[in-house]
């Protein structure tokens, strides 16, 4: 019990809204007071310490900070001075909001409110007890958050980024050029730092947590899923492996928590809660994630304090139980140098420790052994990756840009000509290894049309693969085409390659390797940067013998002309065709007598696999699907 602990303890939200991170944390640190022996009059203490020296928030709206200050002060009738909650503006090209921390310890002209200097007693309360009542005055002034002064560091940080060309300061009553000058700004505050503009504000704001947070000192950030598996995110990602330690990061079951109240349900994505304590310096070693799996989203407080103490109570690998019941799974997740942190959200260690198998060239049994080797690769290295769509061209009645203008083919005479493009899905008819193209073009650039049309190819990878409809990650077309919105295309002088990489694509080992390097912000959806595809790992097919290309173009012919379609890929266990596509991979690989049914349904349990009405029940393994 020390009623002085906020002379030296600190706890900052530099996005804290209308307070709801910090005055929970507080409550928190109350309970802990209580606990130790404080009483009522040690609270008065605590809570004017906390209210002038303990609680920092910043937020760049007005109206949310004063609720802010008016959650913080009603949890005691003990007047106070100035608080260390204000707002900041943004806008004049100067002024970034809280990114101004990354490069300051105090933003001059913020405001602050000094409610507890004017707070009077007076009568007529509830009951005939006395109330309080407070005016205030707003008074420019500096709140000091200096760098490695933060016991606790607890925010939910912004998602906006800069895409399409808009701003990520779209904030009303800001002009296009007071926007471009923020956005200026933001990265030349950010320049040097382990976070980038595509990955959006709240990498930033990873950043300044790690700025401001102490040795020892503990950071809790909500954060949307795409910060543990996005390209964008690698450095950031990598930051936290080297300069944190006990890192966790919490997160409900696939699609779960989409429309409830949970973590900042509001925005209707898939969130993480990244919690991690400040080491003294960056590492040498990478430090391992504890990935924690929730079966179903925490809706009410008392709810989540008592799955927090499970969670900590339970052990890093294995079950986490709540009394008798299940309500998560807890594993360790081995990271390297800011790579996707695919164990995240995942139900079990199984999948994983074949997931990292793959990753380096070895297929791995349920119980670790080794199955069958190959030589890897990446895609960048193997193949020619094309273009993106917004070079090749625009759907009509869209934004303008790139080469061509296109409008879908109708019918099977209308697919062949000059100038088409594989643009989308058509989970209906893209359904076998060999399909047509869906949208076809005329010139809007000429100069660019040409270049275009030399790139185009007939393999072809996808960037946005709903394992719950679609059927097909990569596909071959008849005839030369270019790519799109959706495929992208891979080229290389050998056909017999392609067609490889085909099969491997659709096999269950291309499908966990994508799954693994993609995004799984949506449920049942992995989404790919060209960036990431590049770097998504393949077997060395030309290392292979022709003898065995010629084996797995002919495998290829055979399965592309089966009248038996593949079926969307979470239902890959009961797939005729897609077991045809594993023993063709395996066969090219020489992997000998491999449990392809076991793996398959592994996968296909994994809570951001699976339809969420689904129940799977996994043979010869104790994983279920949440």
């Amino acid at each position: 019990m020390d009623p002085k602990l906020f002379d030296e303890f600190r706890v900052v939200d530099l996005s804290c809204g209308t307070g709801t991170l910090l005055k929970f944390a507080y409550r928190q640190i109350c309970i802990y007071h209580e606990q130790a022996g404080g009483c009522a009059r040690t609270l008065e203490v605590l809570h004017k310490q906390a209210m002038e020296k303990g609680l920092y928030g910043v937020d760049i709206s007005h109206i949310a900070l004063h609720m802010a200050l008016t959650n913080l002060t009603i949890t005691s009738k003990q007047p106070y001075n100035r608080a260390n909650v204000g707002w900041v503006g943004v806008g004049n090209g100067d002024h970034t909001g809280s990114i101004e921390y990354m490069k300051t310890d105090a933003i001059s002209g913020l405001f602050t409110s000094e409610f507890g200097i004017s707070a009077r007693r007076s009568g007529g309360g509830v009951g005939g007890k006395p109330s309080y009542e407070w005016s205030g005055n707003e008074s420019p002034a500096s709140i000091v958050v200096k760098d490695g002064d933060a016991s606790i560091v607890v925010m939910s940080p912004p998602y906006t980024r800069t895409r399409g060309g808009l701003s990520a300061f779209g904030i009303a009553g800001l002009s296009y050029t007071e926007r471009d000058a923020c956005q200026k700004r933001w990265g030349n505050l950010i320049r040097g730092e382990a976070c980038n503009k595509t990955a959006g504000m709240a990498a930033t704001f990873v950043c300044m947590a790690h700025k401001k947070a102490r040795v020892g000192g503990r950071i809790g950030l909500i954060l949307s899923r795409t910060a543990a598996f996005a390209k964008s995110w690698e450095q950031t990602r990598g930051m936290i492996e080297t300069c944190f330690e006990d890192v966790t990061v919490v997160a409900v079951a696939g699609g779960r928590a989409l429309g409830r109240v949970a973590l900042s349900a509001g925005t209707r994505m898939e969130e993480i809660f990244l919690i991690a304590t400040k080491r003294d310096g960056p590492g040498r070693n990478h430090s391992p994630v504890r990935c924690v799996t929730l079966y179903e989203p925490l809706t009410r407080i008392g709810e989540a304090a008592e799955v927090a103490k499970a969670v900590q109570a339970s052990p890093s690998v294995g079950a986490i139980l709540l009394g008798n019941s299940e309500i998560g799974i807890s594993h360790m997740f081995n990271t390297s140098d800011g790579g996707p942190w695919s164990a995240v959200g995942s139900s079990g260690d199984a999948l994983e420790m074949i997931k990292n198998g793959l990753l380096a060239g070895k297929v791995l049994d349920t119980d670790g052994s080794e199955t069958g080797r190959f030589g890897t690769t990446t895609v960048d290295d193997m193949f020619v990756v094309g273009p993106t769509h917004d070079i090749i061209g625009h759907l009509k009645d869209k934004d303008a840009r790139g080469a061509f203008t296109l409008t879908p083919v109708i019918g099977a005479i209308d697919a062949l000509g000059v100038y088409r493009s594989l643009w989308a899905v058509d989970r209906d008819n893209q359904r076998s290894l060999v399909v047509e193209p869906t949208h076809k073009g005329s010139k809007h650039n000429d100069a660019e049309a040409d270049r275009m049309w030399e790139r185009r190819t007939r393999l072809f990878y996808q960037r946005n693969m709903r394992w719950t409809t679609q059927s097909t990650l990569s596909v071959m077309t008849s005839h030369k085409v270019m790519g799109g919105r959706a495929w992208t295309g891979l080229d290389h002088s050998d056909p017999r390659i392609m067609k490889a990489f085909a099969l491997w694509g659709n096999s269950i080992y291309g499908i966990i390797t994508y799954w693994a390097t993609g995004q799984r912000t949506q449920h049942g959806r992995s989404t790919m940067q060209i960036a990431a595809m590049r770097s998504v790992i393949c077997p060395m097919f030309d290392g292979l013998s022709d003898t065995v290309l010629d084996k797995a173009s002919s495998d290829f012919d055979g399965i592309a002309k089966a009248t038996v379609q593949l079926q969307p890929a979470c239902l890959a266990e009961n797939d005729a065709v897609r077991t045809m596509i594993d023993m063709a991979v395996s066969d090219m690989l020489g992997i000998p007598e491999y449990d392809h049914e076991t793996l398959t349904c592994l996968w296909c349990a994994e809570p951001s696999v699976q339809k969420l009405q689904r129940k799977k029940v996994c043979k010869n393994t104790a994983q279920d699907g949440a």
